[in-house]
Order: C-alpha cells, then structure tokens, then sequence
C-alpha cells in the first residue's frame, strides 16, 4: 500500500488515473486492494491468456488461516487435474466489503488459465467437483469473472 499511496502523489498519477476512469472502471462502484500471499503465481496467473477472477465474501469471524490452507489445497487440485491451468494467486483485501449485510473480509483469487474453454471444461470434472467446496465452502458471496488483462504503458 505504501508504494500505491506514494504513486497518488507523483505527476504521472493524474493522467492515469484518467485513463483509468475513462477506459476502464467507468462501470466498478467500489474497488479493493490486495496483499498477494502467493506473489510468485501473480505474474503468470494475470499475464496468461484468460484469467478467472474469484471473489469470497466473508462473515467477520472467518479464520483466515482455514481459507488460505483451503486456498493452497484447491490450487494443489488444480496443478494435479485441471489441463491448461496456468498459476493461481490470492491475497486478503486490504479493505472490508460488505458481505450478506455486514462487513467482512474478501478473499481475491486470480487463477491463470491457457483459455477460457480450457477452465469451463475444468468445471464439468469430478476433480472441479470435489475441490470447488475448498475455495467456495466457507464463504457467504462469491463472484467470478473472467478477464484477458492488457499493459499500458504510460
């Protein structure tokens, strides 16, 4: 977050945070920042060709070691069954969110995958199956999206 603050107050940020809000997020509400706990799968989980983002709401009094054992678990299943799996990273968001009408923690997962086809096969599994309550299990609000992340340079 400190390199994030320090970045708002330098003269490039305004022009992109223009870009930003013109280009990109002309539709988003609200917006989190994340620690990354597994940062060597985060370079290859955003740059791959599809990535799925995943993410879990949570009532207040999660343990937040249970979902990240169950988070390490689920990529473990991934590395093992799932074709054309890529990398997965995840981290807790630095802010709360509300979540079923109180504010909780939010788990972000981004999940690498060679194709979106290649993760939609993945889901109809009994491997996709039996792992899906690891990651999904204790969480209240669950959203999934798929995204294919460009660079801009600036």
């Amino acid at each position: 977050m400190d390199d994030h603050t320090t970045f708002t107050q330098t003269p490039q940020y305004a022009s992109f945070a223009a870009h930003l809000h013109t280009h990109v997020i002309t539709a988003i509400t609200s917006m989190t920042h994340v620690r990354a706990p597994f940062p060597a799968g985060a370079p290859a989980a955003l740059a791959a060709p599809a990535t799925e983002l995943l993410t879990l709401g949570y009532g207040a009094g999660v343990a937040r070691a249970d979902v990240e054992a169950r988070v390490a678990q689920f990529a473990e299943a991934l590395r093992e069954h799932a074709a054309g799996f890529v990398a997965l990273a995840g981290g807790w968001a630095v802010e709360e969110s509300e979540v079923g009408g109180e504010m909780g923690p939010v788990y972000e997962i981004a999940i690498g995958w060679e194709s979106v086809e290649a993760h939609l096969a993945f889901r109809e599994t009994h491997a996709f199956r039996e792992a899906l309550p690891l990651v999904v299990g204790l969480s209240r609000e669950r959203r999934m999206h798929h995204v294919k992340f460009a660079r801009f340079e600036m």
